[in-house]
């Protein structure tokens, strides 16, 4: 998917695990270790909405305050990775 899971017993990805695993892998200064594309691509085709906002997963129906925080701080944090690896 692209994604990270929040635990082994749920099999899906979803946008709240997604960005504590990618917020995670910058603290740690472990670049490289996650296909940043893919996991852009998960929020921004599954979680992202045409009109604007993002669901919390791919079975919510409409976007909510709280998962939209945390599918553009993703995006922020896609970002940020391809800069950091631009400037090594």
């Amino acid at each position: 998917e692209g994604g990270f899971l929040a635990n082994t017993r749920i099999p899906f990805s979803d946008g709240l695990s997604t960005f504590t695993g990618l917020l995670t892998v910058q603290d740690l200064e472990l670049d490289g270790v996650v296909k940043i594309d893919r996991a852009e691509a998960f929020v921004v085709q599954e979680l992202e909405f045409p009109t604007g906002g993002f669901r919390g997963a791919a079975w919510d129906t409409d976007a909510d305050v709280e998962y939209t925080f945390y599918g553009l701080g993703t995006l922020a944090l896609v970002a940020g990775s391809r800069e950091r690896s631009q400037l090594a």
